[in-house]
């Protein structure tokens, strides 16, 4: 794997162009299955101009992946004393950068924060938070993102963390098995659909019982008593048909 010094960059300047070409050619959103993206090859001055356009991106992505496993491996020895932890990482694919700039139309691709990201899944909320507070402590975080205290609008709970390693931003992950499980299984379902559930996409309804089933979850790791009737219900709705 090549090392940062090794590659040769564009300038952010350059990097930030071609991702807002690539962007705004999309045709239409990522595919919810294979996450492709169309792109419209009449947007750039024939195939050699759409491939120039590509490779200005491909070794700006390629550079975070060094500082990926860096993070990755540091992650591991965080939690190899905490029971059943486990950490996963992986390098944004290109065609889901493409997606996330066609989506985001002020983002900018040198500012994107999770083209590197590890995720980190542990037993509970102490062991979260306790995490979160080490790597605050001893890590360059520049952005935590608290999605248990301030839940998305889908129900998704996690804390994101953003940090800087050999000069590139990395995302930082943490799940409960709880939050984890709950974010799997809508992603899960949305491409069994073939609907971008994570997205905001789908019918309403059923986006509204994966929130509702989220709060039970957050309820349940808060430590509150959940009624029989309340655990029936997020039984029921996990396995319940739904019409998309």
């Amino acid at each position: 794997m090549a090392r940062p010094a090794d590659l040769v960059l564009p300038s952010k300047g350059a990097v930030d162009r071609a991702g807002r070409r690539l962007a705004d050619a999309c045709i239409g959103s990522a595919n919810p299955i294979d996450g492709r993206v169309a792109i419209n090859i009449d947007a750039f001055e024939g195939v050699e101009d759409f491939l120039a356009t590509i490779e200005v991106i491909r070794p700006w992505r390629q550079a975070h992946a060094y500082p990926l496993r860096k993070a990755s491996a540091n992650l591991r020895s965080y939690v190899r004393n905490v029971p059943d932890a486990q950490v996963s990482q992986r390098l944004k694919k290109f065609a889901t950068i493409v997606d996330k700039l066609a989506r985001l139309e002020r983002m900018k691709l040198s500012r994107m924060e999770d083209i590197g990201g590890c995720r980190v899944v542990v037993p509970d909320m102490a062991e979260s938070r306790d995490l979160a507070r080490r790597l605050k402590k001893n890590w360059t975080i520049t952005r935590d993102r608290d999605y248990v205290l301030d839940p998305k609008p889908d129900g998704y709970r996690a804390r994101h963390l953003v940090a800087i390693k050999d000069g590139r931003f990395i995302e930082v992950q943490i799940r409960t098995v709880l939050q984890d499980f709950w974010a799997n299984t809508v992603e899960r379902d949305g491409r069994r659909d073939g609907v971008g559930l994570k997205f905001g996409k789908g019918s309403a309804a059923v986006r509204e019982q994966y929130r509702q089933i989220s709060e039970l979850m957050a309820a349940e790791e808060r430590g509150e008593v959940l009624s029989v009737h309340l655990i029936r219900e997020l039984q029921h709705a996990f396995g319940v048909a739904r019409d998309l």
